[in-house]
């Protein structure tokens, strides 16, 4: 389960923004013996966006998250900073494109560096159909006891969602 908050301070057509976002999640893996990968994380993210033009804007995105594991010792934090821009190149096109740092440091001393990005582009052709693209690089927790205890995953992925009725829609990823 999850929870999450956010509050944004400054309009949309001012010069900057300033969103402040809260979220608090719970993992927990009830079958095949997986319960040492159960975990709970906090994260708090601050962004500022600074407007350029009426449809595009600069942003920096500071961020920090606690990982908490209960039965194993992966205890670990992760600070992030990113900067990018949003755009909206046509009323059909938008996007947001961040890239920056990561680390990751875990209670036992073993810390891990890296590059980190996201970046998503969203094509409405028309009202009822939507084509999203987007590309993201982030620092995981290891599944496998041993070894390390991180790894950094590049994803990338397209996904088209397709209204048929008001009850029906047709999705592919």
């Amino acid at each position: 389960w999850a929870v999450a908050a956010q509050a944004v301070y400054g309009r949309r057509i001012a010069k900057a923004q300033v969103a402040f976002e809260v979220e608090h999640w719970e993992r927990d893996y009830t079958n095949n013996g997986q319960s040492f990968r159960d975990y709970d994380a906090d994260e708090l993210k601050l962004t500022v966006f600074y407007n350029l033009g009426p449809k595009t804007q600069l942003l920096v995105e500071p961020s920090y998250t606690d990982y908490d594991y209960p039965n194993s010792a992966q205890d670990n934090d992760v600070m992030r900073i990113l900067a990018g821009v949003t755009w909206e190149a046509t009323a059909k096109t938008t996007g947001e494109f961040k890239i920056g740092r990561h680390e990751k440091e875990f209670d036992t001393g073993e810390s891990q560096d890296g590059l980190s990005m996201e970046g998503r582009i969203i094509w409405k052709p028309k009202s009822y159909s939507t084509v999203t693209g987007s590309v993201s690089r982030y620092v995981y927790d290891s599944a496998i006891g041993g070894g390390s205890l991180s790894y950094e995953a590049s994803i990338v992925n397209l996904d088209w969602v397709h209204e048929l009725t008001a009850l029906t829609e047709l999705q592919a990823g």
